[in-house]
């Protein structure tokens, strides 16, 4: 029993308390709301306030900085030396080279040797050279003088290099293409090119069987199918026919040669013949 009375007892009070507590605080929200005079002590909240950063200590912080400048200057001085160093070296090396004849065969050789057993090298080496070969002119203008004085100079070199582009005329499609353009184009526009051009196929011609078999079938074929190649070569032989003994006498003989050889050229000739005879008897 007295158990449960102490229990009883503790609930009400709890309600009292609770009762008051809502009392207080509505009590509280009214002298709030109308700001009226009050005994009551309130508690206001706390509003958030902005965080100041504590100052640092200026003299530190120039410390500080002065420490980061001077490593700084030290490590430009260090790489401005340096760079110094190798230029003075790269320049001494090149008078060297220039003045020097041992020291230059010595490099060549020492530069050939690396470039036919080092890959990647040979192929940085190609790689650098094409760059430069494209920005730079002076460059290009001088290589193209180097390998030109070579061609000429060097048979062995020059061999090889007819060897490449015969090689790379037939695999190279648009090579062949590009070739036959430039050809064509420097053959118009250059007179000492076509005259030699012109030279070089006659020699050809007469010493080069095959050449001279290739050369005559092709005129034959085109004969045959081009009409107006046909009608300026017609025309073109009659004109040298006309103005050049030599030719006229050539051909005199090559067609008797031909007459008694051919018999099919025989009888063309004689139809001919007996054709003319009958356009003299109907003229006038």
């Amino acid at each position: 029993m007295d158990a449960h009375s102490h229990l009883l007892e503790s609930q009400l009070l709890q309600n009292a308390v609770e009762s008051l507590m809502h009392e207080t605080r509505y009590h509280c929200s009214v002298i709030s709301d109308f700001n009226l005079p009050s005994n009551y002590f309130m508690i206001k909240p706390k509003l958030p306030s902005k965080k100041t950063k504590h100052k640092s200590n200026t003299r530190t912080k120039r410390d500080k900085d002065k420490e980061r400048k001077r490593k700084q200057r030290e490590l430009t001085k260090r790489e401005q030396i340096k760079d110094d160093v190798e230029a003075k070296s790269a320049t001494r090396f090149q008078t060297l080279y220039k003045t020097k004849d041992r020291y230059r065969e010595e490099k060549k050789e020492y530069s050939r040797k690396r470039y036919s057993s080092n890959v990647p090298y040979q192929l940085r080496k190609k790689q650098s050279i094409k760059e430069k070969y494209k920005s730079n002119i002076q460059f290009k203008e001088a290589r193209k003088d180097y390998v030109k004085n070579k061609y000429k100079s060097n048979t062995q070199f020059r061999q090889k290099q007819k060897d490449y582009i015969r090689k790379k005329y037939k695999l190279n499609t648009q090579f062949q293409q590009s070739q036959k353009s430039y050809v064509k184009s420097k053959y118009q526009s250059n007179c000492k090119f076509q005259q030699a051009h012109n030279d070089s196929i006659k020699r050809k011609y007469k010493l080069n069987v095959l050449f001279r078999q290739s050369c005559k079938d092709y005129i034959r074929n085109k004969y045959k199918s081009n009409i107006p190649f046909r009608e300026t070569h017609k025309h073109d032989m009659r004109n040298k026919y006309m103005t050049n003994i030599t030719f006229r006498l050539a051909q005199k003989d090559y067609n008797k040669m031909k007459y008694k050889m051919n018999i099919q050229f025989q009888k063309s000739c004689q139809k001919s013949k007996s054709s003319k005879v009958c356009l003299r008897q109907r003229l006038p």
